[in-house]
Order: structure tokens, then C-alpha cells, then sequence
């Protein structure tokens, strides 16, 4: 039996076109549909995924500010919109909402396992700035993984709250 060899290309052209279909299928999996409008996802290049990766934000933010629109520099920085934001602070008290803030943005620095990408990031406003660090690509799977898990954190807060129509009317007070 023969041996069957790949060229480093073409083992970096399958690791970016798997991590590339991971990401289509967390958005699939967070109830973006893939079907009717699909993402190609094959790379032929180690980091040319980063194109999906801003793919499936745009499906599952609406929308992304890039500070620059070269994708391959050392540092990319963007801005991502988080209207629900607005709505967990108008929700919960002061100090829970500073806290869940504080919680999210800790949860959104990660560093990616295997290469030398990291993700980190702050609320401001209604808007999420990430910044993603790094020199080569990395795997974006696990940013996007995170991203989305912040984002269905913050619907799931919203969700599972009601507020009264007027919140500084005090109970005693006869509308």
C-alpha cells in the first residue's frame, strides 16, 4: 500500500475550509439560515476564513464596522452593533448590569489554542469592539463560538425580563 503525502497548502487549505464550515454551522445552530442563503465556505489559504468568519458576524449582528479594510494586518479592530445592550441596562439594576457587562467582556478575551490569534473586547454604547491580535490567522471558530454566546446571553437577559411601561412611577403613586 502506498502512502498518500499533502503539501503543507494543501493541509492549510482543509484547515481553513473546516474551521470556515464550523462557523457556518454555529450560525446555522444559533437559527441563522444557511440553506435558502448560503456561505461558501472552501479556502484554497490559511486565513483567507476570515472572510466567513465576517460573514456569519454579518448574519448574526446585522451589521460590522471594520477600522480597516485590510483583513491581513497584525491587529483587526471592529465594531459590532448590540441594540439589546440599551435594553439590559434600562433593565436590570445599575450594578447587575455593570456586573453582566463585566462578566461578558472577560468572556470575550480568549486566545486560540493552537496558533497565535487572540480576541479581546469592550462594550461601548450599543456596540461590541473587538479587537482580534495576531500575526498568520488562527482558527476563528472559537472567537465566533464566543461571540455568539455573548449575543444569546444578552437576548436571553431581555427576553426573561418585563418592565413596567413607566419605571419611575413609585407603587404608591396613582397613575
Amino acid at each position: 500500500m502506498e502512502d498518500a503525502y499533502f503539501y503543507r497548502e494543501q493541509l492549510d487549505g482543509m484547515q481553513a475550509s473546516y474551521d470556515s464550515f464550523v462557523m457556518v454551522k454555529i450560525i446555522q445552530n444559533a437559527g441563522i439560515d444557511v440553506y435558502t442563503d448560503p456561505i461558501h465556505f472552501h479556502t484554497y489559504e490559511w486565513g483567507s476564513q476570515i472572510t466567513v468568519f465576517l460573514e456569519c458576524l454579518e448574519r448574526i449582528f446585522g451589521a460590522y464596522e471594520l477600522s480597516n479594510d485590510d483583513l491581513y494586518l497584525e491587529e483587526i479592530e471592529m465594531k459590532l452593533p448590540v441594540p439589546k445592550l440599551k435594553e439590559v441596562r434600562l433593565l436590570l439594576p445599575d450594578e447587575d448590569a455593570a456586573k453582566l457587562i463585566q462578566d461578558l467582556q472577560e468572556y470575550l478575551s480568549h486566545c486560540c489554542d493552537y496558533f497565535e490569534l487572540e480576541m479581546e473586547g469592550k462594550f461601548e454604547g450599543e456596540e461590541l469592539h473587538v479587537k482580534l491580535s495576531g500575526y498568520g490567522g488562527g482558527l476563528y471558530s472559537s472567537f465566533l463560538k464566543r461571540l455568539v454566546e455573548i449575543k444569546n446571553k444578552l437576548d436571553q437577559v431581555v427576553n426573561n425580563h418585563w418592565v413596567a411601561p413607566n419605571r419611575d412611577r413609585k407603587d404608591d403613586e396613582v397613575a
